[in-house]
């Protein structure tokens, strides 16, 4: 989720039954869905019913209020972290980035992101060297080890339907 909306989310948005939160004010002024993961669910369960206020669902632990910003707090984690030169939006590429290593496909981490188009989704998938070789390593396998492989099936959009098929993962062949 974006900032502003993780900063202005309120608890009826939550829905903890399903395991969704219906983010409402969008940059695009389209409503979404975004799914809890288990990690997050947990989070959740713990904040629920904290502080004064309990429309919002994430409050100062300190005032019992909202959070305003978010900047020095964020800059504060990440000097005890040892990290340097990182941005808030740096990890919805993150995200983008790790959701797409993990074999999901485009068109639900645009989904996720909340874009509008793919290729807005496109500028943020950043690959690492690592992917890059372990995706030309997949044209050394041998048929049987296909299988095995992490990256799993293929998804390939269907465009006329808008609906997101599945197919299996073919070898292919280069002839020069």
């Amino acid at each position: 989720m974006r900032r502003g909306e993780i900063l202005s989310l309120k608890w009826e948005q939550v829905d903890l039954q399903k395991k969704e939160i219906r983010v409402i004010q969008t940059k695009t002024d389209k409503p979404r869905t975004v799914d809890i993961n288990s990690r997050l669910f947990e989070l959740l369960m713990n904040l629920k019913g904290q502080g004064e206020n309990d429309s919002c669902v994430f409050l100062n632990p300190k005032t019992g209020r909202p959070y305003g910003k978010l900047q020095k707090s964020f800059k504060t984690a990440c000097e005890k972290a040892g990290i340097k030169n990182l941005r808030l939006h740096d990890l919805r590429h993150t995200f983008a980035s790790r959701l797409i290593e993990r074999g999901a496909d485009i068109i639900r981490v645009k989904e996720l992101l909340g874009h509008s188009t793919v290729r807005i989704t496109e500028r943020y998938l950043h690959s690492s060297r690592e992917e890059r070789k372990r995706a030309v390593e997949l044209l050394c396998q041998k048929p049987e080890d296909r299988a095995k492989t992490p990256s799993g099936p293929l998804h390939i959009c269907d465009t006329e339907k808008g609906k997101t098929k599945t197919l299996p993962v073919f070898p292919l062949f280069s002839v020069n």
